[in-house]
Order: C-alpha cells, then sequence, then structure tokens
C-alpha cells in the first residue's frame, strides 16, 4: 500500500491487516449492491469513513484520499481493487464514451471477517444514505467537506488536523442522511429517494 500522511495510519495495526479491512469493506459493498463502478466505490468509502469518524472518532479505513479529478480518490482503493482476487466484473462504457469495468455482486456473498458488526452497520447505512444518488451527485457531497476544502488538488487529506475539529467534520446535511439512514436501516425498511433533498427532509 502506499505511505499516508500522518495522521492516517493506525500504528497498533499491521499493514497487511490494513489492507485486508479495506478489501473487505470493498466486498461487504459489493454484497449489498447489484453493481458498482469504481467511482462510486471510491465515494461510498470516503464518506462512509467520515460518518465512522464523526460517530466514534475513529477511522473506518486506513486509505489515503485526496481531492482529484471527479471528486474524493484514494490510490489504496484503486490498488485494492486491481489486486483483489475472485471478484465479478463485466466490461462498461462510462459516459465520456472511454472502456471501464463495473464490479458485480457476488453469486456467493464474499466473506468479510476484519469487519466488525459496527463496520458493516456503517457502511449499509452509506449505501441507504446515498442509494438514488448519481456518482457526479456524490462527487458534490463530497466537495462540501472540511478535508476537501482544506486541502490542495492532488494533496493527501490531513486527517490529524481534521480530528482537531470535531464540530466541522460533516455538514449538518450530510449527517441529517446518515440519520435517516440509520433509522431506515434498524427499521429494516430501506427507503429510496430522488432526490438529495428529499432524503434531507425526512431526516428533519
Amino acid at each position: 500500500m502506499n505511505s499516508r500522511p500522518t495522521g492516517t495510519r493506525d500504528h497498533s495495526v499491521g499493514e497487511a491487516e490494513m489492507a485486508s479491512k479495506l478489501e473487505d469493506v470493498i466486498r461487504h459493498l459489493l454484497n449489498r449492491s447489484n453493481y458498482l463502478h469504481e467511482k462510486r466505490i471510491q465515494k461510498l468509502i470516503f464518506l462512509a469513513d467520515l460518518y465512522c469518524l464523526q460517530t466514534t472518532g475513529r477511522r473506518l479505513v486506513a486509505a489515503n484520499f485526496k481531492p482529484y479529478h471527479y471528486g474524493v480518490h484514494s490510490d489504496d482503493v484503486s490498488l485494492a481493487l486491481q489486486s483483489m482476487e475472485g471478484l465479478r466484473v463485466s466490461a462498461d462504457t462510462s459516459p465520456d464514451g472511454t472502456p471501464t469495468v463495473v464490479f458485480l455482486r457476488p453469486s456467493k456473498p464474499y466473506a468479510t471477517p476484519h469487519l466488525t458488526a459496527h463496520d458493516r452497520k456503517i457502511l449499509d447505512e452509506a449505501l441507504v444514505a446515498y442509494s438514488r444518488l448519481t456518482n457526479e451527485q456524490l462527487a458534490q457531497i463530497g466537495k462540501t467537506t472540511l478535508l476537501w476544502e482544506s486541502t490542495k488538488f492532488g494533496q493527501p487529506f490531513d486527517y490529524e488536523m481534521y480530528l482537531k475539529d470535531p464540530a466541522s467534520r460533516l455538514s449538518p446535511e450530510m449527517m441529517k442522511a446518515f440519520e435517516a439512514a440509520e433509522r431506515a436501516v434498524s427499521r429494516g425498511k430501506l427507503k429510496k429517494y430522488a432526490t438529495v433533498e428529499e432524503m434531507w427532509a425526512d431526516a428533519e
């Protein structure tokens, strides 16, 4: 995995274990989705990670993220997707016409032994909170975060500095989205929304 700036690495956890957890985060998202493009996987992990920070004071993953083309991006996530074996993929075409791949739901759920029940709950809530938003809308949400606003293009986010300002980790709208998703997951009713505004209104 790539080196990370101060504040992003948990020194109590081995490098191999951190990589295994990131891969299990990806597997869990694929277990719960019919298909996902890498851009969406990137943004869902980023937003779930921020929510985990907001509610627990710790990161969900040790992956490094940065502001990049089409929103937040992690080289760690890209490398994990390239190196993971056994994923179901299919050829696809991106909106600009370039060839790409889409990652498909497995015929049998992937095992995710490195995730806790709380980790899975956070990921489920991220999927529910942003289930009907396009990748472009998810990118715009990522650009409203303190991390994005305080970091130069292409430079890694400084999570250590971010942790010093707990009041501004997530916008009120983002918190409302996750709170509504948490209630939906608890009820077992995964309500879907046509727009982000509708989702936020339901969280009032």
